[in-house]
């Protein structure tokens, strides 16, 4: 997120994590705003375990296919889904990497909301999915 983000000047403690090549360069850019990690061979698995062994309760991940993809092979695993979807039309040349298949990614969860709505860039559907009402 750009430096100006409102998220940066609320009081939570942010992690963010990084690369050991990186993490110096983003600690100067984020100063107080959060405490940059360097972990060698980062990926969204070593992220999640990391956080977990830190302590961490709840662990909210924002990403695109290539990477939540691994989350959905084994624990740690992903007890609550949010998935946005766009229902319109869109360039072919913007699609990314496929998610995994709705067997897996809907494996073990129910679906305890939609809601769908229009935005500027044209219709959406947002859904949330959890093992605790399964």
């Amino acid at each position: 997120l750009p430096i100006a983000h409102p998220m940066w000047a609320d009081k939570l403690e942010y992690r963010v994590l990084t690369t050991p090549e990186r993490s110096a360069e983003l600690q100067a850019t984020l100063d107080t705003r959060a405490t940059v990690v360097g972990l060698p061979g980062l990926s969204a698995r070593e992220a999640v375990e990391w956080l977990r062994v830190q302590g961490a309760q709840q662990i909210v991940i924002e990403a695109g296919p290539s990477t939540a993809n691994a989350l959905y092979d084994a624990t740690p695993g992903v007890d609550h889904l949010l998935v946005s979807r766009y229902e319109g039309m869109f360039d072919p040349d913007a699609v990314g990497g496929p998610l995994v298949e709705t067997s897996r990614l809907f494996a073990g969860r129910s679906r305890i909301a939609c809601s769908e709505r229009t935005e500027e860039s044209g219709p959406w559907r947002f859904e949330r999915w959890d093992t605790t009402n399964v």
